[in-house]
């Protein structure tokens, strides 16, 4: 049953300097503990070439990395070959938004942007229709969901706010 399944989940955590770009120690660190999948939270280029050294190590489990991936550029560059089979968050493209972001800062925008525009649209929303603080609570869990512009949210009973995500 669902209990049982979450005792028996077996963590491990290895921090990493995202500046590296030698990984080994790290990795044959959590291969010793034979896991069945492994997760890569962080920010940069650093992420791909965990992918890519995992797999380079012959792990054959699945790999789920945070957004972090995909928000910065060159990552999943970083991984090559290796980031096919990877599961993560993977950005709807929206050109007109880039074009706009990049007209307006001179910068691509790397995703944060985006999310960041559907974060304020669901704070408008909130605003316009539920313009009491006391209400704006109750009225964000009533939603259920938002759809924004660029970005669909699930909103849970708990109150966290989740990106609809496509998986690449």
């Amino acid at each position: 049953d669902e209990i049982n399944a979450v005792d028996k989940l077996s963590l491990h955590t290895e921090l990493y300097n995202p500046t590296e770009t030698d990984f080994k120690p790290q990795i044959a660190k959590m291969l010793a503990k034979k896991p069945q999948a492994v997760l890569i939270a962080g920010l940069g280029n650093s992420m791909g070439l965990i992918i890519r050294q995992l797999r380079e190590a012959g792990f054959k489990g699945a790999i789920l990395a945070s957004v972090g991936l995909t928000l910065a550029p060159g990552a999943i560059d970083a991984a090559g070959q290796y980031a096919s089979g990877v599961r993560y968050i993977k950005l709807v493209d929206a050109p007109d938004f880039n074009a706009r972001y990049d007209a307006a800062y001179g910068t691509k925008d790397t995703g944060n942007g985006r999310l960041g525009y559907g974060d304020v649209e669901l704070i408008a929303a909130a605003l316009r229709n539920a313009p009491r603080p006391e209400v704006m609570a109750e009225y964000l869990h009533g939603l259920g969901g938002f759809a924004g512009k660029y970005e669909a949210m699930d909103i849970q009973a708990t109150g966290d706010i989740l990106s609809q995500i496509e998986l690449g």
